[in-house]
């Protein structure tokens, strides 16, 4: 059996190289400009199952393969999708020995050719990468929308679904900053002197009419004196009220 090396095509993400998801792989991309090849189809999971299997203009053929009415059962799961580079004078053979190999749920009829055995996604030596343009993008807006086929979109459409999300999102972070603000004020009011103390820092800035228990006009002090005398004084009356036995400063 003749055989040959092809590389399996991923998709760039933040992350690094990874495999393309089905739906939302970008079909309109540079990268499938008069890109002929076969691509394989799989679900992942515990169980992974190849579920499709195709060959010729890949564009085309990966846009017909999302518009089969038994692919829509595998929308919201983990369906992912590989393709290589293959001249046609090898196509027929290649895809041959994918339906033969690995058993698609969806596949050609095995095309009348002598079989051609090739590494497959994610297994053996790939060859260099070949097609000679960027990996392709995702569209994850259109993954899930019913129909969609071409991921082909109103533009005003998806701006708007965009902005939809940011308000959101501006939303739920000013409705979440109110409620640490809350849950904070309602801390402080379960302190009992920190009301009291507030209040003192703000008569601490007032000039004193008397002495400390009162009398003949005090003489000038500084804010820290004032401070440290209005504490203490809060200290005591608390004691007081508390009919407390022993007091350490």
């Amino acid at each position: 059996m003749a055989s040959m090396r092809v590389h399996w095509n991923r998709v760039r993400t933040d992350q690094g190289d990874s495999w393309a998801e089905f739906f939302a792989l970008d079909l309109d991309d540079p990268h499938f400009d008069a890109l002929e090849g076969v691509f394989v189809a799989w679900q992942g999971g515990s169980s992974p199952t190849v579920v499709g299997v195709g060959m010729g203009n890949l564009r085309d053929a990966l846009k017909i393969q999302r518009r089969d009415p038994a692919m829509s059962v595998h929308k919201g799961k983990p369906l992912f999708v590989s393709w290589a580079k293959v001249e046609k004078g090898a196509l027929a053979g290649v895809t041959r020995y994918l339906v033969e190999a690995l058993k698609p749920q969806l596949a050609p009829a095995p095309p009348p050719a002598a079989m051609i055995e090739v590494n497959l996604p994610g297994r053996g030596d790939e060859a260099p990468p070949d097609v000679g343009k960027p990996p392709p993008a995702q569209i994850y807006e259109d993954m899930l929308r019913p129909g969609s086929g071409t991921l082909e979109e109103d533009p005003s459409l998806a701006a708007a679904k965009k902005a939809q999300a940011l308000a959101q999102a501006e939303a739920k972070a000013l409705a979440s900053a109110q409620a640490e603000r809350q849950s904070r004020a309602r801390a402080v009011e379960k302190m009992s002197l920190q009301p009291a103390f507030v209040r003192l820092l703000e008569s601490s800035k007032e000039i004193p009419k008397s002495g400390f228990f009162g009398g003949s006009p005090a003489k000038p002090a500084t804010s820290e004196e004032k401070l440290v005398g209005a504490v203490v004084q809060l200290v005591l009356s608390e004691a007081m009220s508390a009919r407390a036995s022993d007091i350490h400063l």
